[in-house]
């Protein structure tokens, strides 16, 4: 009778074990969704501003990009336009209405 009182004791220590790491795995889980969660919020409330920014740079890129690309004889033929040199000795990037 003595052994199986131990026995059960035994098994009552492991059970109880069991339960308590059990108990920690739900509670890493919810923590893991907990930070997941948070991590999307703050991706949400700065969504608005990344779509700001990429905004501005392009109109910034629409402005300046063709100035610098027509900087040069071989983005300049990229362009559609001829490189030519003006009656000053200037070299330009020109645009021939046809």
């Amino acid at each position: 009778m003595t052994e199986i009182v131990r026995r059960l004791g035994v098994q009552t220590d492991k059970t109880i074990g069991v339960l308590a790491r059990s108990e920690d795995d739900r509670s890493k889980a919810y923590r893991d969704v907990f930070e997941r969660e948070q991590k999307a919020d703050r991706l949400k409330s700065r969504l608005p501003w990344f779509g700001l920014g990429a905004l501005v740079l392009a109109l910034v890129l629409t402005v300046t990009l063709p100035r610098f690309l027509a900087s040069n004889a071989s983005t300049c033929a990229v362009l559609g336009a001829s490189w030519t040199t003006t009656t000053t000795g200037v070299d330009a990037c020109v645009f021939y209405r046809r």
